[in-house]
């Protein structure tokens, strides 16, 4: 287990909620349980778009894969 697969959406809302200053939020998909469905709290990804009121963005862990996923984000 990596130490970002402890971080929960309860987390990351108190500590974002407010202060994010994009409408989108990239988050390392280690942070989800092995399904990519649910984080360790059983929040789901929808779930925590609307409590940040974001797009939420499951970015890969491999530095390769995280660039190409980086350069092909089309945003509006």
């Amino acid at each position: 287990v990596s130490v970002t697969g402890l971080v929960t959406a309860a987390d990351i809302v108190a500590q974002c909620k407010g202060k994010l200053k994009s409408r989108h939020l990239g988050v390392p998909e280690v942070m989800l349980r092995d399904e990519k469905d649910r984080f360790l709290d059983d929040w789901t990804i929808p779930r925590l778009e609307k409590a940040l009121g974001v797009k939420v963005h499951l970015l890969p862990c491999g530095g390769g894969a995280l660039v190409r996923a980086l350069l092909g984000f089309r945003l509006p």
